[in-house]
């Protein structure tokens, strides 16, 4: 029988002979206690579906980078390489000249 953390949702596949009465279930990824109530069980599911077990899901997911922090890091670079090629700046854009000047670097 398929049995679903509640608060993680790892999957864990249990003997039927081990949940035919209610008692206290705790997840092994987690750690979540919860109540387990034999009219509240999954049904089966067919041998055909594959099935992640807790061992695949003890561990926690990778963090990826936040956007914003990658979208900061673009800026910085763009603006850096706008103040240290500045002169080439001026030269394609004339009125760029009166930014570089108003900000101490023309």
């Amino acid at each position: 029988m398929r049995i679903t953390c509640p608060n993680c949702h790892a999957l864990y596949e249990v003997p039927a002979t081990e949940l035919s009465r209610p008692r206290r279930l705790r997840c092994g990824a987690c750690g979540h206690g919860w109540a387990y109530a034999p009219a509240a069980a999954e049904a089966p599911s067919g041998p055909d579906k594959t099935m992640r077990l807790a061992q695949e899901t003890s561990r926690p997911p990778a963090r990826p980078v936040p956007a914003f922090w990658l979208v900061l890091l673009a800026v910085l670079l763009a603006l850096g390489l706008l103040v240290l090629e500045r002169q080439a700046v001026m030269r394609l854009i004339p009125a760029s000249g009166r930014v570089f000047r108003a900000l101490g670097l023309g």
